[in-house]
């Protein structure tokens, strides 16, 4: 006696409707009630009118999302999340995307990526949409055609090593922390956060910082000494460029500092 037919005979279960088969019939009837409770359908819902019109419609108003630039609903060849779970995922995604672009910035190259996710991040589901497109903001600087669908990929194909792991105790609620190795083995850091909803890069190379990854930054390494603030404010006023922030932080006295500024209007390589 099979599971089926024991568990109908004592009454546990009511009835059952199979629609998968070992062999699919083609003789076999739309709908079929056999005496021992079971519904045998042929396998073939999808197939039906309704079925193919709704899967038109549902691939139609994704090309539409996509040439809007909006996120699609059934993406192909990435890790299905519902709609919460993206809306979740979308602030990190982003902050991921800024701090690849900070780093490629700083790095002539890569060869290695590791990205360390901490707080709520270690347990969030669809945390490789975050890695792909971290991945893609970084690759994109060095290559042409990198998306969050294939970057993954092309990191393997360019024989670029990839890491994620899971950071232990940190001061905020959540954090990604991204290192960059380039061929030369020179390696910059960067840790990002979201703090009531707004992109944080709290270090930067060692180095505390505290600034937001977007507009126009400028960013620079200097003495610990007397004047240095001062003559840079005073280059970028000659060349009409207005501060709109301004962090200034080191590690000991005497030891380098890191400056970073947003400004207002573009800054060129002359100025620079």
């Amino acid at each position: 006696m099979c599971i089926r037919d024991r568990y109908i005979k004592n009454g546990r279960i009511a009835g059952v409707a199979l629609d998968v088969f070992k062999k699919e019939s083609t003789e076999s009837p739309i709908f079929s009630l056999d005496e021992r409770f079971t519904v045998l359908t042929p396998h073939i819902g999808a197939s039906t009118a309704d079925a193919q019109q709704e899967a038109g419609l549902t691939i139609a108003r994704d090309i539409v999302r996509f040439f809007e630039g909006r996120d699609v609903e059934y993406p192909v060849n990435l890790p299905h999340v519902d709609a919460d779970t993206l809306k979740r995922l979308k602030p990190y995604i982003s902050l991921a995307i800024d701090i690849g672009r900070v780093l490629t910035q700083l790095s002539s190259g890569v060869s290695s990526i590791d990205v360390g996710f901490g707080g709520e991040l270690i347990d969030m589901k669809g945390r490789d949409l975050i890695t792909r497109n971290l991945l893609a903001s970084i690759l994109s600087e060095y290559t042409s055609n990198v998306n969050q669908v294939n970057s993954l990929y092309v990191a393997k194909r360019k024989g670029i090593s990839v890491r994620e792991y899971n950071l232990g105790s940190i001061p905020y609620k959540n954090m990604i922390d991204v290192a960059i190795v380039d061929s030369a083995g020179k390696r910059v850091t960067a840790k990002g956060v979201l703090i009531d909803g707004r992109e944080k890069i709290v270090e930067l190379n060692g180095l505390y910082a505290d600034f937001e990854p977007k507009g126009k930054l400028l960013l620079f390494e200097g003495e610990d000494k007397f004047g240095v603030i001062g003559k840079f404010g005073t280059v970028l006023a000659k060349n009409r460029i207005n501060i709109a922030e301004m962090h200034h932080s080191r590690r000991k006295k005497g030891e380098t500092t890191l400056v970073s500024s947003r400004v207002d209007q573009k800054i060129t390589k002359k100025i620079i």
